[in-house]
């Protein structure tokens, strides 16, 4: 299963890459929101984690366009945010298919992660 991570904290990154290989996916990490729809067309992802406050860009956006992208729309999109629970939760109105706030449970982000790649 492969995973696009776009996290612009090198930090987060390196520790969601970490984990998320030792669950034994295959992981793209980004940490640049600027390439994230073409990344996302040519790697065809399972799943994407993505942060809303990229730098610059807000991820519910980029998720609203991914969503409204052929070939990727149906890509299931994981927001995972230190932002208010409000604005995190305001991710599902974007088509995000589930909202997560950090600090969050490994556990539960993996089994969250399993839940939406099959449906």
């Amino acid at each position: 299963m492969k995973i696009l991570i776009v996290e612009n904290e090198p930090a987060n990154l390196d520790v969601l890459t970490l984990v998320m290989e030792m669950e034994g996916f295959e992981v793209i990490p980004l940490c640049s929101a600027e390439s994230f729809i073409p990344s996302a067309i040519a790697i065809e992802p399972d799943v994407v984690l993505l942060d809303i406050d990229l730098d610059g860009f807000d991820g519910r956006e980029l998720c609203r366009e991914l969503k409204e992208t052929d070939g990727i729309q149906d890509t299931p999109v994981i927001i995972v945010s230190a932002l208010s629970d409000e604005k995190v939760q305001s991710s599902l109105a974007y088509g995000a298919d589930v909202a997560i706030s950090k600090p969050f449970d490994l556990v539960d982000l993996v089994g969250q992660i399993r839940n939406v790649v099959g449906k």
